[in-house]
């Protein structure tokens, strides 16, 4: 006899059948979305942060470099961009929304800020390559 996936009581009825009723069903659902919103949250969260910290920055340093590791006292994470947008010259700029950082070196980064919309940029797909 199959099994109820949320309340494990017995399925009766057709073969293919997942949830005993319709509250069980619902409920599954409604569990698997909080979780998910949950995710985006702290995503959202994080992005919003280590925007926050570049506009904080931009005006300070402008195009003189920074430390990476002076970001990541701040609470920056560079694992969290919302795009990658490449140069004609092949360098990459990580995107945190409309601020951008730029790799000097391996421990120094440029904070930038795109003068003209981003959209017109030739943008890394990581899924087409």
């Amino acid at each position: 006899m199959k099994t109820c996936q949320w309340c494990n009581a017995g399925i009766f009825g057709r073969s293919d059948k997942k949830y005993c009723d319709n509250h069980c069903r619902s409920a599954h659902y409604q569990q698997r979305q909080r979780t998910d919103a949950a995710l985006l949250r702290r995503i959202n969260r994080k992005l919003r942060q280590n925007r926050s910290l570049l506009a904080r920055l931009h005006p300070q340093y402008r195009s003189a470099p920074i430390p990476l590791q002076a970001l990541r006292d701040l609470g920056f994470d560079t694992n969290f961009h919302t795009h990658m947008v490449v140069r004609k010259s092949g360098s990459a700029i990580k995107m945190f929304y409309d601020y951008g950082l730029s790799a000097c070196d391996d421990h120094t980064v440029r904070i930038c800020k795109p003068r003209f919309p981003v959209y017109l940029m030739q943008t890394h797909d990581p899924i087409s390559n």
